[in-house]
């Protein structure tokens, strides 16, 4: 099985909450994840790829659980551990390669803007965290 961690990350601007999306290299906009290295936990790959992609550091607020999905024609089962994570600033450094785009979308507009279902959930967890 392949391993991986990411966040719902946020911010506020003093009015409302945004959330850091990004638009991955298949064209779909999704939250920032990959895959774990030797030695690391959940919490740590998800802060390390959240920055990698993204350029912005966070800490972690709340544990918004796993999906799980098959990758590669169903070959490799994949398991994706998901964070609540306040953003430290909301500057944007995109990682070349990996990453089209990237912005802060509000609260509003996540849900639509998301390209894949499975993660629907998980982003719904983290925005019902914020609106409570």
């Amino acid at each position: 099985m392949d391993h991986a961690a990411g966040g719902v990350v946020f911010h506020h601007d003093g009015q409302e909450y945004h959330i850091l999306m990004i638009l991955d290299k298949y064209g779909y906009w999704t939250l920032p994840k990959g895959h774990l290295e030797i030695g690391e936990n959940d919490r740590q790959a998800a802060l390390r790829e959240i920055y990698e992609e993204t350029g912005v550091r966070g800490s972690i607020r709340a544990d918004l659980g796993e999906i799980y999905y098959h990758v590669q024609a169903g070959q490799v089962r994949k398991r994706v551990h998901f964070f609540l994570v306040a953003a430290g600033q909301t500057d944007l450094k995109r990682q070349i390669g990996e990453i089209q785009d990237l912005g802060w979308v509000r609260v509003a507009e996540a849900p639509s803007r998301l390209g894949y279902e499975n993660l629907r959930p998980v982003l719904m967890r983290g925005l019902k965290m914020l609106c409570e």
